[in-house]
């Protein structure tokens, strides 16, 4: 299912899949299916299905924040999926100094008198 929303195109075919959840089971006129996606880095949506009574009567497409996704994450998938979901990026080693550049110094040439 593709839906535009504003200028974005969230689809669940090209998305990741981060998580899904079911709530009651087939058939029941109050049950729903909700899966959340990423669609690229910090942009995350949410798709839900389900009865007629549900919160997803008709197949559903919504934009969420990368805070609103973090915290479903943690409430319906737990605090390990939203830890290697949201994982701080590793942070580059500082450029090491080699000995040559620590000890290089400008030195003045000796003036010559006369």
């Amino acid at each position: 299912m593709n839906v535009k929303i504003g200028r974005k195109v969230y689809d669940t075919d090209k998305s990741r899949l981060v998580a899904q959840r079911a709530l009651s089971c087939y058939g029941d006129p109050a049950g729903f299916e909700e899966r959340l996606y990423a669609k690229a880095k910090d942009d995350y949506f949410l798709f839900g299905q389900g009865g007629e009574t549900s919160a997803y009567p008709q197949p559903s497409i919504v934009a969420v924040t990368v805070d609103q996704a973090r915290d479903w994450l943690l409430a319906y998938a737990g605090e390990e999926a939203a830890a290697v979901e949201f994982a701080a990026p590793a942070v580059p080693a500082a450029k090491k100094s080699t000995a040559k550049s620590a000890l290089k110094t400008t030195a003045k040439k000796p003036s010559k008198k006369a």
